[in-house]
């Protein structure tokens, strides 16, 4: 999307706002970018992503791979994450959001470092789905006991 496009889209409102985008596509995009994130995609981090796709939604395998590639051709088409935190938001409960941010940590977690822009977007998003300090804690602090007992086996 050109820069004029992006402006002119701000100014006269996004046509595309009417548009409905499932819990599931909305998660599994915001779960995609969490992984992509730090620019450095490992072979644990993936295999995570496909995991708490499919922990976190309940699908096949093979649902959970055209999911994955819905959200990837969603998150190239996304402007902002307006419309996926209206979708989340509006569908989800609180502590369906919980465990979405606990999978978001999970993804990053999975390298066994935790980049500052992979911090920042999970707080950006944790924040944009009106979570509560505690409760953005107890997801972190759930994923990084999940990481350690992982790391131990």
């Amino acid at each position: 999307m050109s820069w004029l496009h992006k402006i002119k889209s701000i100014l006269i409102g996004n046509q595309e706002d009417n548009i409905s985008i499932s819990p599931e596509i909305a998660g599994a995009v915001l779960l995609f970018e969490v992984m992509k994130m730090d620019e450095m995609v490992t072979q644990e981090e993936e295999e995570r992503y496909y995991e708490r796709l499919q922990y976190h939604f309940k699908q096949t395998k093979e649902d959970v791979k055209n999911l994955a590639q819905q959200a990837e051709v969603q998150l190239e088409s996304a402007t902002d994450y307006h419309q996926l935190i209206r979708a989340l938001n509006e569908q989800m409960t609180i502590s369906q959001k919980v465990e979405l941010l606990q999978s978001m940590w999970d993804i990053a977690l999975a390298d066994g470092v935790v980049a500052a822009e992979e911090r920042h977007l999970i707080r950006k998003i944790a924040d944009l789905l009106h979570l509560r300090e505690s409760e953005i804690i107890e997801a972190k602090t759930a994923a990084i006991r999940r990481y350690n007992r992982q790391r131990h086996r």
